[in-house]
């Protein structure tokens, strides 16, 4: 992961930098200007001192999972936003680069709109609407002690990205009224690190299936989008979420 905070700062300011072009554009206002260029320093900063923070207390969890959003909500929609400025410029470019056009401005500001407010549905409401999708599974050899048997796969849990204990146990009734034979996670359980699970281990101590419950590990489950201060750190995590 620290690998690639010099990358995603430079796509932080890039975009920063490019996109202002447009909101200077469009208003002349100094309030504007200094929050625009205040938001991301702050972000970073906060970033920095939270992620030192011990991850198994719910409201660091959560207040990760807040700067991450922040994080995304600000830079992808500018990212959308840049190929219509880019179009511009090679325009201006053959046209003794004149001031921005307000109204290409206007339709990067929109265009920065619908990534926003699609990821802000998927970050705030949509990340709890949960739906259950129905396979029937045929085979000429099966077993007749297998037919009716069910089962319930869920996979990508992200722990470390959960903040609301009221969606987590909508999505354990959900899953517990399936009624299913055996319950399959199919990897991911964490972000990166084995507590993350700590705070939600009660809730999924509420699944239930009459064969069992299983799992496999996902690549965010053995730890390697982090730096572990030794092999037998990063091992010590790996088995500690087994």
């Amino acid at each position: 992961m620290r690998k690639r905070v010099p990358i995603i700062l430079s796509l932080l300011i890039l975009a920063d930098i490019y996109f202002f072009q447009a909101v200077e554009t469009l208003t002349a206002s100094s309030f504007i200007h200094t929050a625009y260029w205040l938001f991301e320093p702050a972000l970073i900063v906060a970033a920095f001192f939270t992620f030192r923070l011990p991850r198994s207390n719910k409201a660091v969890m959560r207040l990760i999972s807040i700067l991450m959003a922040l994080v995304l909500l600000s830079l992808v929609p500018k990212v959308f936003a840049m190929p219509v400025l880019l179009l511009e410029d090679i325009s201006r470019l053959f046209r003794g680069f004149p001031p921005r056009a307000i109204w290409v401005s206007e339709v990067a500001i929109g265009v920065a709109l619908v990534p926003f407010a699609a990821l802000l549905y998927g970050l705030t409401g949509g990340r709890h609407f949960y739906q259950v999708k129905k396979e029937t599974l045929y085979f000429p050899d099966l077993p007749e002690a297998f037919d009716g048997f069910t089962i319930t796969q869920l996979s990508d849990i992200h722990s470390g990205s959960f903040t609301s204990e009221k969606g987590v146990s909508k999505g354990i009734r959900i899953v517990n009224e399936q009624q299913s034979d055996v319950i399959l996670f199919t990897g991911d359980l964490v972000n990166n690190h084995a507590v993350e699970m700590d705070p939600w281990i009660d809730h999924f101590a509420e699944l239930k299936a009459t064969c069992g419950k299983f799992s496999v590990l996902g690549n965010h489950d053995y730890g390697d989008y982090v730096q572990w201060k030794s092999e037998a750190h990063q091992q010590a995590n790996l088995e500690r979420l087994k």
